[in-house]
């Protein structure tokens, strides 16, 4: 429970997809929505001008794919409101933004950013890369207000080649079929990372995760707000 969903209500095993890698969860969420109707093609994307080349690498290839996409200036670490009120309309199919930049620690205001895209269109899907923040920056799923959230074992102690990505209840409701995607860094693929599973059932249930329940040594305090 470390992304906290009680709140939200029944957990299903479906909200909860492990993967090879933070790379791999942040593809099958990004190009999962972004392929998973004919009509979405050529539709428009908002990220922002830093994201991990995880993230980065996926829109330049649905550029080229004929995707609009619009990187969202971080000067300073800030993220830029105003352009974001600019650039929101009823045509945008996926934000997608990461939690903590990897490269200059910077923390983003993803609750603020996504609420803003809710307000102009509740279609609009949300994504998270929180592979640095996670554990790190108290959150839950819901609070967060992300239909998706990626993170990563090695980021938390746990061994490499280990993912998950958080799929909230309104796209499974949502979800008309399944997306099957392979890529990134396939080493463990095949594991299921004990590390990962208290700490991602905190974050879905939005309940404050005992530090003793956890086998690990962490050098910042472990708490989660709903």
């Amino acid at each position: 429970t470390a992304l906290g969903a009680k709140k939200t209500g029944k957990v299903k095993p479906q909200m909860l997809v492990f993967t090879s890698s933070g790379t791999e969860a942040n593809n099958l969420a990004i190009l999962g929505r972004a392929g998973a109707k004919e009509r979405f093609k050529g539709g428009k994307i908002i990220t922002t001008d830093s994201e991990h080349p995880a993230v980065e690498q996926v829109m330049r290839r649905l550029e080229s794919d004929g995707f609009e996409v619009v990187r969202i200036l971080t000067r300073g670490g800030v993220l830029d409101m105003e352009q974001l009120s600019r650039t929101l309309d009823d045509k945008v199919l996926l934000v997608s933004m990461m939690m903590v930049n990897n490269e200059t620690g910077a923390v983003y205001d993803v609750k603020k950013f996504f609420a803003a895209a809710k307000r102009v269109s509740s279609d609009i899907v949300t994504h998270c890369d929180a592979v640095q923040g996670f554990l790190k920056v108290p959150f839950t799923a819901k609070a967060l207000g992300a239909d998706f959230i990626s993170v990563s074992a090695h980021k938390i102690h746990g061994p490499k080649g280990v993912g998950a990505l958080y799929i909230s209840p309104e796209i499974i409701k949502l979800r008309k079929k399944e997306n099957s995607l392979s890529v990134g860094n396939i080493v463990g693929a095949n594991i299921i990372d004990t590390t990962l599973i208290l700490p991602l059932c905190a974050v879905i249930n939005g309940r404050p995760l005992p530090v003793d329940r956890i086998n690990l040594t962490f050098d910042f305090p472990v708490c989660f707000a709903a």
